[in-house]
């Protein structure tokens, strides 16, 4: 519901950033209008984007292609406080692995924002983090999978690194996605190789997609 939005920008900005960045923020919404208002707060999360904020790119499904500007802290927020709809249809998928309810699910793209289209030729900006990706089993028989991980173990490990920005399991349950901050987001590449290398040490395979700047 509108309150229910409003209330997300209300904690999201107290809990993030304290109560005295929300109290400026908000100075100049005079309005009682929950839709106004709402909408005010949604223009004032924009203007923060490449500020305190970093722009990623939001799709409200795999099959949508036109990419729309979001700042990923609030995304991360509402990873771990989703709409009602979001998280009843995570807990559907888990029960029953219905992919169709997979494929309704919003995603993102946290290496790079688009313009347009999600494609190379259309990158925005290109973002200094890598998503990293431990499946526990792959789609192609030639990839390696982890049938024998303990992937609480691994969300612990991705924990207790320094650079990890956020954690959590996958939409399955049984996998789990870290954001981690680079240094030069011109060399996703060579990130992706250097924790492939230092994963496979361990015995934990990460996805290759991890490399791709338009991977949902």
């Amino acid at each position: 519901t509108t309150n229910q939005r409003i209330k997300q920008h209300k904690d999201f900005w107290t809990i993030m950033y304290g109560v005295d960045t929300w109290t400026e923020l908000t100075k100049n919404v005079k309005t009682k209008d929950p839709e106004k208002i709402l909408g005010l707060l949604d223009e004032i999360l924009d203007k923060e984007i490449g500020e305190r904020l970093t722009e990623i790119s939001i799709f409200k499904d795999v099959e949508d292609t036109e990419p729309k500007p979001f700042p990923l802290e609030f995304w991360l927020y509402q990873t771990l406080n989703p709409d009602k709809d979001v998280e009843e249809n995570i807990e559907l998928f888990r029960e029953t692995f219905d992919k169709s309810i997979k494929l309704k699910l919003p995603c993102c793209t946290v290496s790079a924002s688009f313009e347009k289209y999600r494609n190379l030729e259309n990158v925005k900006k290109k973002n200094n983090l890598i998503c990293i990706d431990v499946d526990r089993f792959t789609k192609l028989k030639r990839k390696k999978s982890n049938d024998c991980i303990d992937m609480q173990l691994v969300k612990e490990l991705f924990m207790r690194h320094p650079s990890t920005v956020y954690t959590g399991f996958s939409c399955s349950g049984d996998g789990v996605y870290a954001i981690i901050k680079i240094f030069d987001g011109e060399r996703l590449d060579e990130y992706f190789d250097f924790f492939r290398e230092k994963f496979n040490h361990l015995g934990i395979n990460i996805d290759d997609s991890c490399r791709d700047y338009t991977r949902l």
